[in-house]
């Protein structure tokens, strides 16, 4: 429909590129068959946001975007002033779609999360598994792939 995708990532690349298949099967984090297939057609920017001219550079590509979504962990949003108030105020026109394991507000907005408490707390487990057994885990980071 014409939407241009970025994604932002690390001098090393996120997580996601090492998620399986990989090529002779052996991990390889530049060649995981889902991150392809899943960041098809989206252009990459590395950025090392504790730099302050990387900081402004992506500051001028969000001058330019529609949406944002991010989903970084608390205390890098509000180290690198990305959090909802500053990017309101930055950039008012820009809408912020925010993925977090416990939301961005309440008792447990600034706890750390994992795919295994994600998928528990969410009942994605329930029917993994026989009951006289240790419990299941999902396939790859399944909240993640899903958010």
């Amino acid at each position: 429909m014409g939407a241009e995708g970025i994604k932002v990532e690390p001098q090393l690349g996120g997580p996601g590129r090492a998620w399986g298949p990989c090529p002779d099967e052996r991990a390889d984090p530049q060649r995981g068959a889902l991150f392809h297939f899943l960041n098809a057609g989206e252009r990459g920017v590395v950025a090392d946001l504790d730099s302050h001219g990387d900081l402004e550079q992506l500051h001028a590509l969000l001058d330019t975007a529609d949406v944002l979504v991010e989903s970084l962990d608390p205390a890098d949003r509000s180290r690198w002033s990305l959090d909802g108030d500053s990017l309101l105020e930055q950039h008012p026109l820009l809408i912020v779609t925010s993925v977090s394991p416990h939301g961005r507000v309440g008792a447990w907005a600034n706890n750390p999360g994992s795919d295994l408490t994600a998928a528990a707390l969410s009942s994605l487990c329930v029917g993994l598994g026989e009951p006289e057994r240790e419990p299941l885990r999902l396939p790859f980071e399944q909240t993640s792939y899903q958010a």
